[in-house]
């Protein structure tokens, strides 16, 4: 039985917002065990050929729909998450799975799950934890106070308000928004 602290943080790039019109392009993460990083991973993925590509989702992940529909086949890039993540957790145990970590975890998450379905999979769960650790909430707390006066509450602008400096070329690339993410989620922490 696990005791470690096992954490993923993962953020992804969609070609819309709806998991299941939708596909998932890009899955980021970062592999965190009681506090040290063990793991990075940055996958581009080609959407299934039924999924709905949303012109407004490529122009916020600045990329055209041949470019995404170059990247790699959803299978292999989904044998190559799952053989990493067994390297750290038993998905046969209850008690060793990851704490599933992003900002808006619910998106992140539900298009996550949805791929692993597409793929035949539906044991997502035996990957992570659940209710997964949305850091969007943790900040809400911390800028309860000072909420009103922003002009929203995306990522890059709550790390600037946190003090955390952002590149806001490199923002909806999933591995750029990761780091980002888990920069807020140990201040906070």
């Amino acid at each position: 039985m696990s005791n470690t602290e096992k954490l993923f943080h993962i953020d992804v790039e969609t070609t819309g917002t709806d998991p299941k019109e939708n596909g998932l392009v890009q899955l980021a993460g970062i592999i965190e065990i009681d506090g040290d990083i063990q793991e990075k991973v940055d996958l581009l993925t080609c959407p299934f050929p039924n999924d709905t590509i949303e012109q407004s989702a490529l122009d916020v992940i600045g990329k055209t729909e041949e470019e995404i529909k170059s990247y790699e086949d959803p299978q292999p890039i989904y044998r190559e998450l799952i053989s990493m993540m067994d390297h750290y957790v038993d998905r046969y145990n209850s008690s060793d799975k990851f704490h599933f970590i992003g900002y808006n975890s619910r998106f992140d998450e539900s298009f996550i799950r949805e791929w692993f379905r597409r793929l035949n999979d539906p044991y997502f769960g035996s990957w992570f934890y659940w209710p997964a650790i949305d850091v969007s909430n943790l900040a809400a707390v911390e800028l309860s106070d000072v909420r009103h006066t922003m002009p929203n509450f995306k990522l890059m602008t709550v790390a600037k308000e946190l003090g955390i400096s952002v590149d806001e070329d490199k923002a909806h690339d999933a591995f750029h928004d990761i780091v980002i993410t888990r920069k807020i989620y140990h201040l906070l922490t």
